[in-house]
């Protein structure tokens, strides 16, 4: 019989004291593990929803572009503000418990968020269909509300 290393038995005692504080088994849940099927990758980011929603209105060939950019878009305004929660939950620069991979969860994402800006900026909406150029200039979601103000073209 194999024995098991040290990490694993800690981790398993561990995981037993988890359960035990809620009055449960740590045996019935690894024999739940035993059943379930597999979580992929690819299931737990859901990509098949996230790429079924791009559902176009109209036959024009912009029209998937200009819906990805902006689901893009709000995706990287969530992404901003969980990093600005962080920050702001973070220590402060000069004390103690700071430290400068602080000052770089920010600015990480920073070139990714306004370099997605960028590919649909360079391109003139005007000349778009009309049901897109009408939908781009709606009123600005909620996230962008919140991170701030962003120049429109």
């Amino acid at each position: 019989m194999t024995t098991l290393d040290s990490s694993l038995l800690e981790r398993l005692e561990a995981l037993r004291s988890k359960y035990a504080a809620s009055g449960q088994e740590l045996v019935d849940f690894l024999d739940g593990l035993l059943e379930a099927d597999y979580l992929t990758y690819w299931d737990y980011i859901r990509l098949d929803s996230l790429l079924s929603l791009q559902q176009p209105r109209t036959p024009h060939h912009d029209e998937p572009i200009f819906i990805m950019y902006h689901q893009i878009t709000e995706l990287y305004f969530k992404l901003v503000l969980h990093e600005l929660d962080a920050a702001l939950d973070a220590p402060m620069p000069g004390t103690p418990e700071w430290t400068p991979a602080h000052a770089y969860a920010l600015a990480e994402h920073h070139p990714l968020f306004w370099g997605a800006r960028a590919v649909v900026c360079g391109h003139d909406r005007r000349n778009g269909p009309r049901a897109v150029f009408a939908l781009s200039h709606g009123p600005d979601s909620g996230q962008r509300v919140s991170v701030g103000p962003v120049p429109h073209d």
